[in-house]
């Protein structure tokens, strides 16, 4: 159905500013944390949104046969603390989890369902290692 599809492209154009702004938060949110776990998650987390822009890229134009829209402005959260900031990262990994699972559904090509579901499964690997990093009085966060 017409309307099916171009639903997928918008939550694709979503997702792919969802993914933009995402890389440049875990970027910000590295430039204030110093402990080795902390740096590798979030730096983990920013290559994987940055890889995922490319792949959202590429699914719009096989959806659309054009070049995906320009960045425009990329507004990461704002937070006060790094523990804020981790918060606000896990809450948005957890939505991430959940729209890449509807956009799976709604693939119009196994190929595209496969890459939907491997981006899921990086946000679910993003997701556990922020909730590692905000278990109760981590020892890095004293440090932070």
């Amino acid at each position: 159905m017409p309307w099916e599809y171009d639903e997928l492209v918008r939550l694709t154009r979503q997702a792919l500013q969802d993914e933009r702004e995402a890389a440049a938060f875990y970027d910000q949110l590295l430039r204030q944390v110093y402990r080795y776990d902390t740096v590798q998650a979030l730096a983990q987390a920013r290559h994987d949104e940055r890889i995922h822009v490319m792949l959202l890229e590429d699914i719009l134009r096989e959806l659309t046969g054009m070049e995906p829209p320009p960045a425009g402005e990329v507004r990461p959260p704002v937070y006060g603390t790094v523990e804020e900031a981790l918060r606000v990262a896990l809450a948005d990994e957890k939505e991430a989890i959940a729209f890449y699972e509807r956009l799976a559904k709604m693939a119009i090509t196994p190929a595209m369902r496969r890459t939907f579901l491997r981006i899921r499964e990086d946000e679910i690997l993003h997701a556990t290692l922020l909730e590692a990093l905000l278990r109760p009085d981590p020892p890095w966060m004293q440090n932070e």
